[in-house]
């Protein structure tokens, strides 16, 4: 089983080749079921529907209002609800998105076309809902049903793990839940329910036993194992298939990606609880977006950390050429096109927009508003910020001034604004923007590559740093 975002957000491995490679992975390893993740649906619709066409597995969700976007034709299609039959014990799947799917993706890739009619996915966190599409496996004859949750646990309170997943987990007629999305472990039982989830990037799965009374449909008791794959390929059977496959198209990307761009003096990080690039100041987050107010000449430049993938250098890109300089060995580090693809791999275009103070108070309080784990939280340039993450949602942000220390005011002010066109246009909640005053502009890779480029032309190795431009009070 999988709980979602098999593919987008992906490194060129993936993304270069339209997320193809991880679906036909997905088909070796015989994988069952899989539910949807936000990122399943980070490309149009026609994407995803090609995506389900050629899945030997089944995709699964229980909280969309329709499936009808998601019929890939040739009985290829989602459905609500599945039952598998295993040595005589049937195992109903229902599947739960995070409802927040919407504000994490382009807009307007939940819309579809049907019949000449226009209409759009929904995405419900209703568990009634979702109860009864668990109570219809059963009538179907699912003697035990599994959730596959696209939600995580986001923090740990007084001991204790608190999210959505664990919400969930408390509230939903099924035997076991299987979480993600927030890319942490987790193996805990939770109103009789065994509730896991492992990391992302296909370090670690749940091996799970479940011992089911099938004349009664009693979930006796369950067991799991978080099990840390090896690093080593395996040289024979399907494993030897799957490590060929990816050779072939390494062999393809290194060709393209393997081009050196420039050196940068440091590793920045990426992850962590809560997650460095969501919580806080990043090098990386930092120079981006000086970069891009530098290029356009703005007076201001916001980038989300969602936007950011990976380390850069990226420790999952693997250029073919071992001369280069990469993790693991003294700086500076070398950086190639894969590298900027890997962090950067939405295929965003950085974009100008005029707005007021008002928009950029709203804009940084959005950004705050989910601290510490949310892809809207804001690196900025041009500006610094103080929040108090100890406020409710919306009144955290205490001061906005300008890099000479002048306050922006909360007024009509009109300024100049770079950012990403995902954001612009209301990506990860920052709705606030006019759109019909947004000039787009430059491939956000092509951006990042050319200013690497005029630091090597200048012989100058990048620096990356921290710089305190903004504060959080907690």
């Amino acid at each position: 089983f999988s709980s979602g975002d098999n593919i987008g957000a992906a490194p060129p491995i993936s993304s270069q080749f339209a997320e193809l490679p991880p679906i036909k992975a997905l088909n070796l390893m015989k994988f069952d079921v899989s539910n949807f993740g936000n990122h399943e649906h980070d490309r149009p619709l026609s994407h995803l529907r090609q995506m389900i066409r050629y899945s030997d597995f089944q995709w699964v969700t229980s909280n969309y209002n329709t499936l009808r976007g998601l019929d890939a034709g040739n009985g290829k299609r989602a459905k609500s609800y599945v039952i598998l039959d295993r040595g005589g014990v049937k195992v109903g799947v229902v599947g739960i998105n995070t409802k927040d799917t919407p504000d994490q993706i382009m807009p307007g890739n939940l819309d579809f076309t049907f019949k000449g009619q226009s209409y759009s996915i929904e995405i419900s966190d209703d568990v009634s809902r979702i109860n009864s599409v668990a109570s219809a496996a059963r009538a179907a004859g699912a003697d035990m049903v599994v959730a596959l949750i696209h939600e995580g646990w986001n923090s740990n309170t007084g001991g204790e793990a608190v999210g959505p997943l664990i919400d969930y987990a408390k509230s939903l007629d099924v035997d076991v839940v299987y979480g993600a999305h927030s890319h942490q472990t987790y193996s805990s039982v939770h109103n009789g329910k065994l509730t896991a989830m492992v990391r992302n990037a296909g370090v670690e799965y749940n091996k799970t036993q479940v011992c089911v009374n099938t004349e009664t449909n009693e979930v006796l008791g369950s067991s799991n194992e978080v099990v840390t794959r090896t690093t080593a390929p395996v040289k024979t059977g399907t494993d030897a298939t799957i490590t060929a496959m990816i050779a072939g198209y390494k062999a393809s990307l290194n060709a393209k990606m393997d081009v050196k761009v420039g050196r940068v003096a440091t590793i920045t990080p990426i992850g962590g609880t809560p997650p460095v690039q969501r919580s806080g100041e990043h090098a990386f987050g930092n120079w981006s977006a000086d970069i891009v107010r530098a290029k356009y000449k703005t007076d201001f430049a916001l980038m989300n950390g969602g936007g950011i993938r990976s380390t850069f250098p990226a420790s999952t890109y693997a250029p073919a050429d071992k001369t280069l300089v990469r993790s693991g060995a003294t700086g500076p580090y070398d950086i190639v096109l894969g590298d900027i693809y890997t962090i950067h791999p939405f295929g965003n275009v950085f974009s100008v927009i005029e707005v007021t103070g008002t928009q950029i108070w709203a804009a940084l309080e959005n950004g705050v508003s989910r601290y510490p784990s949310d892809g809207r939280w804001p690196h900025v340039s041009g500006m610094k910020f103080t929040v108090n993450v100890t406020k409710p949602a919306g009144s955290r942000i205490v001061s906005i001034t300008d890099l000479a220390g002048k306050d922006i005011p909360k007024d009509g002010t009109k300024y100049t604004l770079a950012l990403t066109d995902f954001v612009a246009k209301g990506g990860d909640g920052y709705n606030m923007f006019d759109v019909s005053k947004l000039q787009v502009r430059d491939l956000d890779a092509e951006v990042i590559a050319e200013a690497l480029r005029a630091d090597a032309a200048a012989g100058k190795v990048t620096e990356m740093k921290l710089d305190g431009r903004r504060t959080v009070i907690k």
